[in-house]
């Protein structure tokens, strides 16, 4: 009787080491270059005659900043600074720039809870939102006068603006980004990787809104598992947004996907994914109406488990080619849920002019080695001047993915520095206050700015108060040839609009940017006291 009992758990045990064995073999063959260290640093390689990554004719890749473990989202500043979220690390810090290089980076919040999504208020460039895996928040940035760093700042000093009480599991991401008609999003994945969520907000995209002074969630759109990284498409306005399809049905299924966002619809998760296709393997009820006909089809399906998460179009007048122009590019973080390892790269998609993709190639390769080990797996994609930046939570690094420009093309980085970029007589250090008299119709400033602060000779100037009530403004005109990389002496006559409303404002020195394009703005304010 003693020895039946012994026997039944080593019965149970083998059972379940034969169970294990098994799952092992189907589904985790592959999770190997996911989880163990890279085997050498990346940034030894890079550039070198063993660099293992591998780009198109004309394209070079090099590491921007290293020494960033977990970086995940990207942004940068209206000074040119990347901020960074570090969601393992719990830490948000910003990579400080000068002349187009790094030169230091500054943890700047620490001890926060997964932090990842990071968006710049679209109306106030120095407020920052961030979103952690319990809340999203907002910090209003503050920038040392003469270091031009930003202050530290913790939790605390961060405000609140709504509490993500989603429960706990998988995806604990939380991303953000503005909608396409500038509605501030946030994308917070599910709970599992497949179930019936408890949880109204979770597989989700939700509008985050100011109601009379009161942040609060609105549904966007809903069966999304787990869209990480969306982006707005420059040639039509839509939202574009990765997804990530659930794990533990095989190496080809179901497809991970490429989505276009539209506001109050279902895309068919936990019950259908890909074009429209059931999961029966998870719902198993019987149905007379298809349930999946209601929901919206992937836009464009990816190989299953490749993971997708950046993805940024190539903006025009860039020194891109121009067949790379509205293409949009997306980042493979790789798989772990696979008998073979895919991804670990970044692919473009072509786009033609109704805005259809019409084929796909490889931007990036050589992350994943020979010996299936990840020396890397790309996160976000960022443009900025004409560069792709690209972060790496496998290597801990940023890079910078850079076109060959042609040879009788100046190459100009925008400074960090506005000293470097702009001078106004009477003017100091940006940040120091200097009395603007409201009693004159006309002000008139005078000062030296880089030629490629213009286009066709001038740049806008603005003052307005600490409302946004614009009280004056006008056009720099360049006094010599602007065509150069050198100072141009400029003057500005600023037109009385209105009168402030408070005491105090800023007169703002914009770079003139035809394209409209985000990558291209550059400005810097002085502040200002306004007197009779």
């Amino acid at each position: 009787m003693k020895k039946s009992l012994m026997a039944i758990p080593i019965v149970l045990a083998l059972g379940f080491s034969v169970y294990a064995g098994y799952f092992y073999y189907t589904h985790l063959r592959g999770v190997g270059p996911a989880i163990t260290t890279p085997p050498y640093p990346i940034e030894d390689v890079v550039d070198t005659e063993h660099d293992p990554l591998s780009l198109p004719p004309g394209f070079s890749l090099e590491v921007f900043a290293k020494d960033v473990s977990g970086a995940r989202v990207l942004v940068y500043d209206r000074y040119g600074n990347f901020w960074v979220s570090r969601t393992k690390e719990g830490k948000v810090s910003v990579i400080m720039t000068a002349n187009g290089q790094a030169t230091r980076m500054i943890d700047v919040a620490t001890g926060l809870d997964n932090p990842h999504g990071l968006l710049f208020d679209i109306e106030n460039p120095d407020r920052l939102y961030i979103a952690e895996e319990d809340r999203i928040s907002s910090i209003d940035i503050v920038y040392d006068t003469s270091s031009g760093e930003p202050s530290s700042f913790t939790g605390e000093d961060m405000t609140t603006l709504v509490t993500l009480n989603a429960g706990s599991g998988s995806h604990d991401t939380r991303s953000l980004a503005y909608g396409p008609n500038q509605e501030l999003l946030v994308s917070i994945g599910s709970s599992c990787n497949v179930c019936d969520e408890a949880s109204p907000v979770r597989a989700s995209i939700q509008e985050l809104r100011n109601v009379e002074g009161v942040w609060t969630l609105i549904p966007y759109a809903t069966g999304l598992r787990n869209s990480v990284f969306m982006d707005i498409n420059p040639v039509d306005g839509k939202l574009w947004a990765t997804e990530m399809g659930r794990d533990l049905l095989g190496d080809r299924i179901p497809p991970d996907e490429i989505n276009i966002i539209e506001k109050g619809k279902n895309y068919g998760w936990p019950v259908c994914y890909g074009n429209r296709i059931h999961d029966v393997n998870f719902d198993t009820k019987q149905y007379i109406v298809d349930p999946c006909a209601s929901t919206v089809p992937s836009y464009y399906d990816l190989p299953a488990h490749v993971a997708p998460l950046g993805l940024a179009f190539v903006p025009e007048e860039s020194w891109w080619p121009e067949e790379y122009w509205n293409n949009v590019l997306v980042a493979y973080h790789g798989s772990w849920n696979r008998s073979t390892p895919v991804g670990y790269m970044i692919t473009r998609f072509m786009i033609d002019e109704n805005g259809y993709i019409v084929g796909e190639q490889p931007f990036v390769e050589g992350w994943l080695t020979r010996k299936n080990k990840a020396i890397g797996r790309p996160v976000d994609l960022v443009f900025m001047n004409g560069d792709l930046y690209v972060t790496d939570d496998h290597a801990g690094v940023v890079y910078r993915v850079r076109y060959e420009k042609p040879a009788d093309t100046p190459v100009v980085q925008d400074p960090v520095n506005p000293a470097d970029m702009i001078m106004v007589e009477g003017l100091d250090n940006p940040g120091v206050m200097f009395s603007y008299s409201t009693s004159s119709d006309m002000v008139v400033l005078t000062g030296r700015a880089r030629g490629t602060m213009f286009f066709e000779a001038s740049f806008p100037v603005v003052v307005t108060d600490d409302i946004g009530t614009i009280v004056a403004q006008g056009i720099a005109t360049a006094q010599g040839e602007w065509m150069t990389e050198d100072f141009v002496p400029f003057s500005v006559t600023l037109t009385k609009i209105d009168d402030p409303v408070t005491a105090t404002g800023n007169v703002t020195f914009s770079k003139d940017n035809p394209s409209g394009l985000p990558e291209h703005d550059w400005s810097v304010s002085w502040d200002i006291i306004f007197t009779p």
